[in-house]
């Protein structure tokens, strides 16, 4: 019973999901119990118990993996008025480095996860991050359309919760508002599916040409790329935990769906140069809108929006679609942003900057790290007419970023944000906590990326695709590599490096000038233009309608009373 339970592709993440629920179960004795020395003992077992849980569903993810038997799983769902459908999961090579990503996303978010925060009846961080992970866990797996369509709507859901929607409204109100507003699109894909299309697989499938456009619009906005980040640019504080949760944990199930959408489309549907030209100005706005960001916290975020955008250019330049095109710059992301988020746990010195120094070059893509291969999608694209002109605009984009990257690793471990979790000046025992913590999570980020980095061909193993160029070793990737790939690293790396030296000179004189520009790469003036432009739209609305169906329906009956006199007096 056990065994059919839980050893099946959606075993781990009902592991995380049952672990989530053992621990909201012990939030709410913690409360009932009220505060003692005992229940507070017994709440500073809630991040080892999620971190258990989580090495649990890793270890029963690696036996899956090895056993094919395990490797699917379906039902019929037969509604009473429709033709019904089959509701599957699928453990096949990308699914299980994707799921595998997302947990150790997962352990590292708990890592930066408080032990010591309030405990309420309505549970904490750490059951929270789990059932995230477990949402995004189950979304990977989706084998169909229904399935993918069922469990985007449960990420949807969970994306929000993690954001503690009870404590503070604007970052909760505006994700959950904002993703709400692609269910729609996401009911027109499955209406133009039809009752056969929606059971289609995702692997191999046929779909009409005329969806998978949408399929891809829907996978970038749950990636977040620039200009379409609104939903996780909100502003106001969170904790360093759910920024980092939300960003990478979202993020992750979206660079899985557009593989997906990728390898079912072809590259006819990438290979578009307006693609390319909204990758480069994507990455040049992001990387402006980092460089001038003050706040630590918000300076993260644009470096982690900048990283999720590459996939626009990775998808352009790949020679074959699907995984492959993907799977370095989702590693790459993942990883280096996690690690920059780490290093934001800390209270300054040297020590602290490890984390944050080890993600900037995975972000800018040092040889020997999964960045190195990231980099691939940043070439020289020769097939097309304004190919410099794009070059350029990377180029830039790239300086501006390892500038960002430098203020990041120069101000590692004392960051101003003021975060729901943590107590601003900890005790010295408590200092030893988070140094072990930040170990622990500087490893588990770190081993990956390194190691992925100097045997490419290992990652390349566990999804299932080829290394490019038929190189397979990290040897032969860096002899293969376009020449327009060292003169992009190396420009870049010295161009940022003096942009973060002389960053007070620059901005000394120029502050207005710089919080200017910030607010105009930042769009948000764009989202409250929308957002009042529709507020207008519905109050005209609203006001026609009063006037047909709320208090001016008196002067309507008078009206129509007055018609009818003058018709039956001739």
């Amino acid at each position: 019973m056990i065994r059919t339970l839980f050893f099946q592709p959606l075993g781990p993440a009902l592991l995380l999901a049952l672990g989530g629920l053992l621990l909201w179960f012990l939030s709410w004795l913690v409360w009932r119990a009220a505060v003692t020395r005992r229940t507070l003992g017994l709440a500073r077992f809630r991040i080892p118990l999620a971190l258990l849980t989580v090495a649990a569903a890793a270890f029963l993810w690696l036996r899956i993996g090895a056993t094919p038997a395990a490797q699917s799983l379906s039902w019929k769902w037969q509604p009473l008025t429709v033709a019904g459908a089959v509701i599957q999961w699928r453990a096949d090579p990308w699914n299980w480095f994707a799921v595998l990503l997302i947990l150790v996303l997962t352990a590292a978010v708990l890592l930066l996860t408080d032990h010591d925060a309030p405990v309420t009846p309505a549970g904490g961080s750490a059951e929270r991050t789990l059932w995230l992970g477990a949402a995004a866990a189950v979304f990977v797996c989706s084998a169909n359309l229904i399935t993918l369509a069922s469990c985007w709507l449960i990420l949807d859901a969970v994306l929000t919760l993690r954001l503690h929607p009870a404590r503070q409204s604007e970052p909760a109100g505006r994700a959950w508002a904002l993703l709400t507003m692609s269910t729609p699109l996401l009911l027109l894909i499955l209406i133009m599916a039809g009752e056969g299309g929606i059971s289609e697989p995702l692997i191999g499938g046929r779909f009409a040409r005329s969806l998978l456009p949408w399929l891809w619009l829907l996978g970038l906005i749950r990636v977040g790329v620039y200009p379409l980040q609104f939903w996780i640019t909100s502003p106001g504080k969170i904790s360093n935990a759910a920024q980092t949760a939300v960003h990478l944990l979202g993020a992750t199930a979206g660079i899985w769906l557009l593989a997906r959408v990728q390898a079912l489309a072809g590259l006819s549907l990438t290979r578009q140069p307006e693609w390319a030209a909204l990758g480069a100005f994507a990455l040049l706005g992001t990387a402006i809108a980092a460089w001038t960001a003050e706040d630590d916290q918000w300076r993260w975020r644009w470096i982690a929006v900048n990283r999720a955008c590459i996939v626009m250019l990775a998808a352009y330049v790949s020679g074959e679609p699907g995984p492959g095109a993907f799977a370095w710059s989702l590693a790459a992301f993942g990883l280096g942003a996690g690690l920059l988020a780490v290093a934001q746990m800390g209270q300054g010195g040297w020590r602290w900057r490890l984390p944050a120094l080890l993600g900037a070059l995975v972000l800018w893509g040092l040889p020997g790290t999964v960045g190195f291969l990231a980099r691939s999608a940043l070439i020289f694209p020769t097939e097309l007419a304004i190919a410099p002109g794009l070059f350029v605009v990377l180029l830039v984009g790239e300086i501006l970023l390892v500038a960002a990257l430098w203020e990041s690793v120069r101000r590692a471990g004392t960051s101003d944000a003021e975060e729901e979790e943590a107590p601003a000046t900890p005790p010295p025992a408590r200092s030893y906590g988070i140094l072990v913590r930040l170990a622990a999570a500087t490893l588990l980020l770190a081993a990956p990326a390194i190691i992925w980095g100097l045997f490419p061909q290992r990652l390349a193993v566990l999804g299932g695709f080829a290394l490019p160029d038929g190189a397979t070793t990290l040897a032969q990737v860096i002899a293969t590599a376009r020449r327009s790939v060292w003169i992009g690293l190396v420009i870049s790396g010295l161009g940022g490096a003096a942009l973060g030296i002389w960053r007070t000179q620059i901005f000394g004189q120029v502050r207005g000038w710089q919080q200017g520009l910030g607010v105009i790469v930042g769009l948000e003036w764009l989202y409250r233009l929308v957002v009042g432009g529709l507020r207008v739209v519905g109050g005209g609305l609203q006001y026609f309608a009063t006037l047909g169906e709320g208090e001016g329906y008196l002067g309507w009956l008078a009206l129509a009373g007055l018609v009818l006199w003058v018709l039956l007096r001739g």
